[in-house]
């Protein structure tokens, strides 16, 4: 029974300790971007490819929760159509 005890707390650790890993400081906000806007628009525009004759970008904004920073655009024909993390 102790020995069940004492896997489980060495299971619960170790996914702690590999949780921790995967995660990046937050980006420093004044730094900029390594992609300008028209760049980003533009990797946007062309993954699109040809339903670009019927959107329309009603909004781009610049994603700094961790990592690098990621464009987001949000295009619209009647529905919305969100293309995000365009870095």
């Amino acid at each position: 029974m102790k020995t069940r005890y004492i896997l489980l707390c060495l299971v619960a650790l170790a996914a702690t300790v590999f949780a921790q890993v995967g995660v990046a400081p937050p980006y420093d906000n004044s730094k900029r971007p390594a992609l300008p806007l028209p760049a980003a628009y533009q990797l946007a525009f062309t993954a699109l490819g040809p339903a670009t004759n019927q959107l329309y970008c009603v909004e781009a904004h610049l994603m700094m929760d961790f990592g690098e920073p990621r464009w987001s655009f949000t295009f619209i024909r009647g529905p919305r159509v969100h293309v995000s993390d365009v870095s």
